[in-house]
């Protein structure tokens, strides 16, 4: 199985975590990665960790002066749009720049308007995420993803190899896998720290 192309991990970096040299898990573990990053996304809020552009993402109004986007940390926030229609048609409108601000890190958008309180009523089109690129891991201009994430992704992937290993574990199914990781990232002290640091920690600030 390839690796996702948002994978929070290498193969290479997994086997040398764990220490294995052999080919013959490779496939195992490519599967877990994957499984282990999609865990974690979706442990997050369903974030997309890896930095991605976002277009015209719609948004149901708050009934307050906030909107919080679906992915975050944002590094470029593009543009703000309002339907400004009142039948079930699209008529979208840039909502001028000086009436909000974003709050990259947290991905709130604070506006001198509330937003009004109906389904699907905007849209967003901005770039968040971590920058993945494992080759210049030591560079921040290619890669920003914290070293905390990966430390998860890896620390589940090596619990899940090394239960299979023992015996004590041979369901591969997506759904059995999260499960399983769920409750190994609750009952590691480490891996919820890790974890709990990125899950909506800048919106409850």
């Amino acid at each position: 199985m390839a690796l996702l192309s948002y994978a929070l991990t290498t193969l290479a970096r997994q086997k040398s975590y764990l220490g294995i040299s052999v080919s013959d898990h490779d496939a195992l573990l490519e599967t877990l990665i994957n499984a282990a990053t999609q865990f974690i996304e979706d442990y997050l809020g369903g974030r997309r960790l890896k930095s991605t552009i976002h277009t015209e993402e719609k948004y149901d109004g708050s009934g307050t002066k906030r909107l919080l986007l679906k992915h975050f940390p944002v590094t470029v926030f593009t543009l703000l749009e309002k339907n400004t229609s009142s039948l079930n048609e699209d008529k979208w409108e840039t909502v001028d720049a000086e009436d909000y601000w974003t709050e990259l890190v947290s991905g709130i958008i604070k506006a001198n308007f509330l937003f009004i309180k109906e389904p699907e009523r905007y849209r967003a089109t901005y770039t968040a995420g971590f920058l993945i690129d494992f080759g210049n891991s030591t560079d921040s201009n290619n890669h920003t993803l914290p070293l905390q994430l990966e430390f998860a992704c890896n620390e589940l992937v090596g619990k899940m190899f090394n239960l299979r290993q023992a015996g004590g574990y041979r369901e591969v199914t997506i759904g059995a896998m999260n499960v399983r990781m769920m409750k190994e990232a609750l009952t590691s002290p480490q891996v919820k720290q890790a974890l709990d640091k990125y899950r909506d920690y800048a919106r409850q600030l």
